[in-house]
């Protein structure tokens, strides 16, 4: 076996162990940290993201570990973003995720390129060796991103409606149910686009 399969093997029984919570954390964390070493308002999306998953705390030293060790193999050469491109591009052949799961998985990588304060062309680059790896659709990843500037839309909406001052509290709170449930359909869109995969 060459040293760089065997290598991205070995990094693959790492990513795919513990579950699908540690599974996404651990490709967030690569995603997040493919340029350089994860700057403080990303890591703060990474520690957003942990909070909805149950045991984060005790287990976000580990992932952080694991994937640190990943970034920075002895005597590699290589950056750490031709690591995750690696990775990305072996994910599918060795993780034995399904289609539902890796679009749930490029959903996370939409959102934290959308979200992140560096915005890179290599970022985007790491969605596209997803989306190709994977066999997933770019009009599904074109969806997805029209889903999420939508919902950022309609909550920096709600924001503006909160702090306005021309409406009564009745005004105010009818558009603001009409705002939720649009959220509601796109959530629902969502995971219909994420189930078709």
């Amino acid at each position: 076996m060459l040293p760089i399969i065997a290598a991205a093997t070995g990094i693959l029984s790492i990513l795919t162990s513990g579950g699908k919570d540690k599974q996404q954390l651990r490709i967030a964390y690569l995603f997040l940290s493919s340029e350089n070493r994860i700057n403080d308002s990303d890591f703060a999306l990474f520690e957003e993201m942990g909070k909805s998953i149950e045991g984060f705390p005790k287990m976000k030293g580990d992932i952080i570990g694991e994937c640190e060790k990943i970034l920075a193999p002895p005597d590699s050469g290589r950056s750490r973003y031709e690591i995750v491109s690696e990775i990305f591009s072996s994910y599918k052949t060795s993780s034995g995720l399904d289609v539902n799961r890796n679009c749930d998985i490029l959903w996370t990588l939409l959102c934290l390129q959308y979200q992140s304060k560096e915005k890179s062309e290599k970022k985007q680059n790491l969605v596209d060796i997803w989306l190709e790896a994977n066999r997933i659709d770019k009009a599904i990843a074109l969806e997805m991103c029209d889903t999420y500037e939508t919902q950022n839309a309609i909550i920096e909406y709600q924001k503006w409606l909160e702090a306005s001052k021309g409406m009564s509290y009745q005004e105010v709170n009818s558009v603001m149910q009409e705002l939720d449930k649009d959220l509601k359909n796109l959530q629902q869109s969502l995971s219909d686009l994420i189930a078709l995969g």
